[in-house]
């Protein structure tokens, strides 16, 4: 509840404000005690990464030992505690998952000053190591919501370790939209107050279907009411699916990331992570 309570309330900043870090600072102090409460199923992850540290969270299911693992994140907002119901979701079903916060987002931007403007590919591919480095965590998929499903195709592009992807409402030709919350969060990601330089950092990571290829599963989800994400801003990444293995799962009154009927999303993502690791140890035959 103090883990809910706390995301909710750093929220109501954009920028890192000294109440804000204090705010998220308690948050990361909840969380380290629900570790220590968890038996070893919730374990706290640092990754040495340029000049600092990426963050994350690694939940276990009850068994100990996965059958895959998923690498969720959230994009402007969302990190790391705050998709802890999915990752419960997915504990139930036999998936480990990797709570990310990678440039940008959370601690990894607070504390160790990790901005948007570094490879973030090579940094997502970090926490992608750390999975294969474990054999207890099975193969690794990854989760991208809001703009961390631009993160989510653009590493599963460029790394094929990635064994299923999941992208959820994100644009693949980053743009500044029209609302201050996006304008300043966007900025507060880059650590300048500076539009041109936001803009021209989001024309770096776009994301490309004639020059990036997606070779793993891949399922992408809309939503006909997102007010932020057309579909044809998610078009690209189905393009890019070089597999028989591509799904669009379209909700018509969906709003941004399926928010309005997320437990539905949430099982239906889980139970394709499932699927696609089942396939990887059961192969059903080459089609």
């Amino acid at each position: 509840m103090a883990i809910a309570n706390l995301l909710f309330a750093q929220m109501a900043f954009n920028d890192d404000d000294p109440r804000r870090v204090a705010l998220y600072d308690q948050l990361v102090q909840a969380a380290r005690q629900l570790s220590d409460w968890s038996d070893k199923r919730i374990e706290r992850v640092e990754l040495p990464f340029e000049h600092g540290r990426l963050i994350g969270w690694l939940v276990r299911p009850w068994s100990g030992r996965a059958s895959g693992t998923v690498l969720l994140f959230g994009g402007q907002s969302g990190w790391g505690m705050a998709y802890l119901p999915i990752a419960k979701a997915l504990a139930r079903r036999g998936l480990a998952t990797l709570l990310a916060e990678g440039p940008g987002q959370g601690e990894t931007r607070m504390k160790h000053r990790i901005f948007l403007d570094v490879d973030v590919t090579a940094a997502y591919r970090q926490f992608i190591t750390y999975i294969v480095a474990d054999p207890s965590l099975g193969a690794p998929g990854i989760w991208g919501n809001s703009i961390g499903g631009l993160w989510a195709a653009s590493t599963a592009a460029a790394d094929d370790r990635v064994r299923a992807c999941c992208v959820n409402g994100a644009q693949a030709l980053p743009r500044l939209l029209a609302y201050r919350t996006f304008q300043e969060q966007a900025a507060a990601m880059l650590g300048v107050n500076d539009e041109a330089a936001v803009t021209a950092n989001f024309e770096r990571l776009s994301f490309r279907a004639g020059r990036d290829r997606i070779t793993c599963p891949l399922l992408v989800l809309h939503g006909g009411a997102d007010p932020l994400i057309t579909l044809e801003d998610q078009q690209p990444f189905l393009d890019a699916a070089a597999t028989t293995d591509k799904t669009l799962r379209f909700w018509p009154d969906g709003e941004h990331t399926i928010y309005n009927h997320a437990a539905e999303r949430t099982a239906v993502v889980a139970d394709w992570f499932v699927d696609r690791f089942a396939q990887i140890q059961h192969p059903r035959g080459c089609e």
